[in-house]
């Protein structure tokens, strides 16, 4: 051997034997919380100021939002006490 070519002080490795991989269990997606199922398609805000379009928008946004119907708990009186204060014009400073 000549002295430019040393001798490898290192023994070459025998490859791993590798094991099967075992595939990855599905785990079913879980939206974050408040996260929209229908990935962000939400009905924008109703240009008709009617009541029943005021209460068929917020019933259908708390839909979107849940993914599940709303329940409707309130009453006729607190319906429309949230529609005046949703299209009351703010107070200028």
């Amino acid at each position: 051997m000549a002295k430019s070519q040393k001798p490898s002080a290192a023994k070459p490795r025998k490859p791993a034997a590798s094991k099967p991989r075992k595939p990855a269990a599905a785990k079913p997606r879980q939206p974050k919380a408040g996260a929209s199922r229908n990935f962000g398609l939400m009905p924008s805000r109703p240009t008709n100021k009617s009541f029943e379009n005021y209460k068929a928008w917020i019933l259908a946004v708390t839909e979107a939002i849940t993914g599940q119907p709303p329940r409707d708990t309130r009453s006729e009186a607190e319906w429309r006490e949230s529609w005046q204060k949703f299209w009351a014009k703010p107070a200028k400073k």
